[in-house]
């Protein structure tokens, strides 16, 4: 874990969920050259560097300091759906994008999420890992934070954000070991695996309680009106500091080791500004899903 004193402020991530989502479903080409936008102290690429240039506001922004005793539970509890393809092995490409390690699926598999208070279906976009955490509960940062990132299905641009947070253990996590024995194959910041990172279940990557924190967040990106919908999980899951240190391998643009890639928590609002809930969710139900 981490302290609130030693964390580190890097770059929104809004804009690396906008440079996510501009992949080709092969090339994986992002629409900004590295040296476009960096970490905090890299010259002049950083926060305020970034374009497009956009009020920031911070009282409705990610990632916060999550205090239970503060958050509101809601009543009843609610039911989360995954399609069938969640709990079947699953084909991913891994790229070393410099500033993160990203997975999208290779296949023509489609992966739906709906229920426990998203606004319809929405679907599997990829997910990243952030090495410390980003979010922080009490105070506390945790070594790795994983985030799987959905997007609405009706085209209106809705992000939802699946947040699971990791913290030390004696022995590996067993999910994430094909995944991260691909990191050493990606080590370059542009380095692309096709269609190799298989046998991943994306159900093996949750953890048991499958309780959230729930809060919106205002993207950064202008014109900053785009909904994200947090979902972080209650639950902590294990990870050993070898499978921790694996993650040292990655080179960011300038062939640097890509170190603490997380942004600066917000100042957690009051609840008249923005409800943090808490909410209990049921197992998962499976159903098949429309695409």
């Amino acid at each position: 874990m981490y302290s609130l004193s030693t964390r580190c402020q890097y770059f929104s991530e809004q804009l690396f969920w906008k440079l996510s989502l501009s992949f080709v479903t092969i090339g994986f080409f992002i629409s900004a050259q590295p040296s476009d936008w960096c970490y905090e102290g890299r010259g002049n690429c950083g926060p305020k560097f970034w374009k497009p240039k956009c009020k920031f506001q911070a009282p409705t922004q990610s990632p916060i300091d999550i205090i239970p005793l503060k958050t509101r539970k809601s009543k009843p509890n609610r039911t989360l759906i995954f399609s069938k393809g969640y709990y079947d092995d699953n084909t991913f490409n891994i790229v070393n994008n410099g500033y993160t390690v990203t997975l999208t699926l290779s296949s023509e598999t489609n992966l739906g999420v709906k229920g426990a208070g998203f606004l319809g279906q929405y679907n599997f976009v990829n997910m990243h890992f952030h090495w410390g955490s980003e979010h922080m509960v009490k105070g506390v940062a945790f070594p790795l934070e994983l985030h799987i990132v959905l997007e609405q299905a009706n085209g209106n641009g809705g992000l939802g954000i699946l947040s699971i947070l990791y913290g030390y253990s004696k022995n590996d996590n067993k999910g994430l070991v094909p995944i991260i024995e691909s990191l050493q194959n990606v080590a370059d910041s542009g380095d692309i695996l096709v269609g190799v990172t298989d046998n991943i279940k994306l159900s093996s990557l949750f953890p048991a309680v499958w309780d959230v924190f729930r809060y919106q967040d205002v993207s950064s990106i202008s014109p900053c009106n785009g909904s994200i919908i947090w979902s972080v999980f209650t639950q902590r899951m294990p990870i050993s500091s070898a499978q921790v240190k694996a993650f040292s391998v990655l080179k960011d643009p300038n062939g640097d080791e890509i170190t603490c890639n997380n942004r600066s928590v917000k100042p957690t609002v009051t609840k008249s500004r923005r409800q943090i809930i808490w909410m209990p969710v049921n197992k998962t139900k499976m159903m098949d899903m429309a695409f």
